[in-house]
């Protein structure tokens, strides 16, 4: 029977050796969270992120925003951002609003824009009753001018995207929801069958609401 003798050094710096391998395999396996390093440490809850927001029928945003390390609820003043959409040609501005769920590697955000005053002009008639020599109304002249309209729209969204390692950085995709609210007004011109009513306009006013769906693309920006 042959034996062998095994050098104790050797056997130390083998062991050695196997637990650092073995050590590093296990840093460079995180990879549901690595720092952009790549060494297995997390990516900070604080940071700045842009995302492109996208939809089939007629919806484009960014929104930029920052999370905080503390932020607990999308309502947070720590986390604020910008928001530029636009919904069916209107543009909306307004902000954006973060967090990071850490535990499921997800990201959350708010965003809410609203559009410049649209002026729309409209038709106006001012009556002059004619009158008979015993004050009886027997018609009306007319004189033309216009009125303003001013609408206010406005614009809300949210979506819920998951985060993944792009080393050296940290991208997200997801879906979400929005809504537009567009405010028209029509009119018609009302012309009375009698005497003693003038002519007029009427005015109807509406809110027209549009949904969409949104894709997400997005990055961690530092």
């Amino acid at each position: 029977m042959i034996s062998k003798k095994f050098s104790p050094l050797f056997f130390s710096a083998a062991v050695m050796t196997a637990f650092v391998s073995l050590s590093d395999l296990r840093a460079g396996a995180s990879n549901k969270s690595g720092n952009p390093y790549g060494n297995g440490t997390f990516f900070p809850n604080t940071g700045n992120f842009s995302a492109i927001l996208r939809s089939t029928n007629g919806f484009l945003g960014v929104v930029q925003f920052t999370t905080g390390s503390t932020n607990v609820t999308l309502s947070s003043s720590t986390n604020s951002g910008v928001a530029a959409v636009y919904a069916d040609g209107i543009q909306y501005v307004g902000s954006a609003l973060g967090t990071i769920n850490t535990p499921a590697q997800t990201i959350a955000v708010t965003y809410s824009g609203i559009a410049g005053a649209l002026i729309t002009q409209l038709p106006t008639l001012v009556a002059s009753p004619i009158q008979d020599t015993n004050g009886l109304i027997i018609g009306y002249t007319y004189s033309s001018g216009v009125t303003n309209f001013s609408s206010s729209n406005s614009c809300n969204g949210s979506f819920q995207a998951k985060l993944q390692n792009s080393y050296p950085n940290q991208i997200f995709s997801g879906q979400g929801q929005a809504t537009a609210r567009f405010s028209t007004i029509t009119y018609t011109n009302v012309t009375p069958t009698n005497l003693i009513t003038p002519a007029y306009y009427l005015y109807s006013p509406t809110n027209l609401i549009v949904p969409y769906v949104v894709s997400v693309q997005g990055s961690r920006l530092n």
